[in-house]
């Protein structure tokens, strides 16, 4: 099997991928699975017709689940003994991937797909006037120094995509303060992003925004799949992070 890397992530994924829409239930649906990761095939689609496909999922690739990647579709509709539907409910979106996350027997997805936002009307559902912020959180940049890798053209690639994407924040939550923060788990672009928002700052003194460096995860702390944060470091990220809202907020 070939294999391309994900820039962005450093995934290696298989040239060839297998689609879930008509996954037997069973144990044909157990052998096609062992099958495909036995040929090499580690990217998994999970638009599937029925929901059995993630029951099947789980009992096969549970034990090998951090050599394969799933994609998880938002807004397909999925349910014990259901086929597929779909909705744009954003409740009901998140009670089908916590229903499918427990079948896969994981508690992550590697990638997701944004399901059934065909025309431009379904964004409306998005709106972003409904609701007003008090502080809007970004936190960007691990991933992205896969692909940056501290080469400088790319860094300037990267602090001109994020100050676009601070004006886009400022645009749809104009009374928000704006908090940015990197560093937990990959601090390569640490300065770039520092760099960002100052930029960003100088040139529009009418949003209140700051950036605050997190201290990178210790070993002793523990690690998590693939060097991600173990509740304790979250734990000590959020303790840093609240108390930088309520300096900002005054809260």
């Amino acid at each position: 099997m070939e294999y391309r890397i994900n820039r962005r992530t450093g995934d290696a994924i298989s040239v060839l991928g297998l689609g879930t829409s008509v996954l037997p239930a069973g144990e044909e649906g157990v052998r096609i699975l062992e099958a495909a990761v036995e040929g090499g095939i580690n990217y998994f689609d999970l638009a599937t017709a029925e929901s059995h496909t993630f029951t099947t999922f789980g009992r096969t690739l549970a034990g090998v689940r951090s050599k394969v990647r799933y994609q998880v579709h938002f807004g397909a509709l999925y349910g014990p003994g259901k086929s597929y539907a779909w909705t744009l409910n954003l409740d009901k979106i998140k009670a089908s991937v916590d229903w499918q996350l427990s079948e896969l027997k994981t508690d992550y997805i590697d990638y997701g797909f944004i399901h059934c936002l065909d025309e431009e009307k379904d964004w409306e559902k998005w709106n972003h006037q409904s609701y007003q912020a008090d502080i809007v959180t970004v936190y960007l940049g691990t991933n992205d120094a896969s692909y940056t890798r501290e080469i400088p053209q790319r860094d300037q690639e990267f602090i001109d995509a994020y100050k676009l994407f601070l004006g886009r924040i400022h645009q749809t939550q104009p009374q928000a303060a704006i908090l940015c923060m990197l560093g937990t788990m990959d601090q390569r672009l640490c300065p770039a992003t520092k760099r960002a928002v100052e930029e960003y700052a100088k040139n529009h003194k009418e949003v209140q925004i700051e950036y605050l460096e997190l201290p990178a995860q210790s070993e002793e702390d523990g690690l998590g799949t693939f060097w991600h944060p173990t509740a304790i470091t979250h734990r000590k990220v959020a303790d840093k992070v609240v108390a930088k809202i309520k300096e900002m907020m005054r809260w």
